[in-house]
């Protein structure tokens, strides 16, 4: 077993303080309250054009796993938006 006594061959961990950069817990609740869920700018987005093209669709379906953003039954589509800088991930039901 090695012997760790230098001061170069220890491993530094960084304490979570709001003087390294972290968050503090009001602050990271804050900033968590504020991301959405559902009705992100990008899905309403993709709602609206999927609507104006006539194609229907059923929001947040708690029969299938997961509870996908967008479900086209008629054919057999599940649409999760994971986030903005991503895109939409469409996957066969």
């Amino acid at each position: 077993m090695a012997n760790y006594n230098d001061e170069n061959d220890r491993i530094h961990v960084p304490r979570f303080e709001e003087s390294a950069g972290f968050y503090t817990n009001s602050k990271r609740s804050y900033n968590m309250s504020k991301i959405r869920s559902r009705n992100s700018k990008p899905e309403l987005i993709l709602r609206k054009a999927l609507w104006s093209k006539n194609i229907r669709f059923r929001l947040h379906d708690k029969s299938l796993p997961g509870k996908p953003d967008i479900v086209i039954k008629k054919y057999k589509l599940a649409i999760l938006y994971i986030s903005v800088h991503n895109g939409p991930l469409v996957s066969a039901i």
